[in-house]
């Protein structure tokens, strides 16, 4: 391919890129086209600036965690991770579990508070139960 002025050409042909039914709006197909010069064949140069990892961005797939760029591979960032409540001993203990592996982050008491409960763990998590008891919610 080649940049002829405002057309993108194959090269060796006189083939344009242009849209499909002469359409001008976005989401619009593109089809390679004999050269015409109509406006579904004339193209803008922007010139981006940006760095590249701008393009890319942070997926979930399949319960781990990706960072995917266009044009290369993902590359794998670790298990997706997630914090819950577990009773262990007769006690609630916030965990923090990433694929198999579980790690304890606080242990939880219940408070209540204008006749709600609430469960609370260290002091980030804060969730609303049901009763006083341990293990319901």
């Amino acid at each position: 391919m080649k940049v002829n002025g405002h057309r993108i050409q194959i090269q060796g042909t006189k083939n344009c890129l242009s849209t499909n039914n002469q359409q001008t709006k976005d989401d619009t197909t593109l089809v390679w086209w004999g050269c015409h010069g109509f406006k579904t064949q004339k193209w803008i140069r922007i010139n981006d600036f940006s760095p590249y990892d701008d393009l890319c961005k942070d997926k979930k797939i399949e319960g781990k965690r990706y960072r995917v760029c266009p044009g290369k591979a993902n590359k794998f960032l670790g298990e997706s991770c997630k914090n819950q409540v577990e009773v262990r001993n007769k006690k609630e203990i916030l965990v923090k579990k990433c694929g198999s592996k579980t790690w304890d982050v606080h242990s939880c008491h219940r408070v209540k508070e204008s006749g709600q409960w609430y469960r609370v763990c260290g002091k980030n998590h804060r969730e609303t139960v049901t009763s006083d008891k341990i293990g319901t919610n």
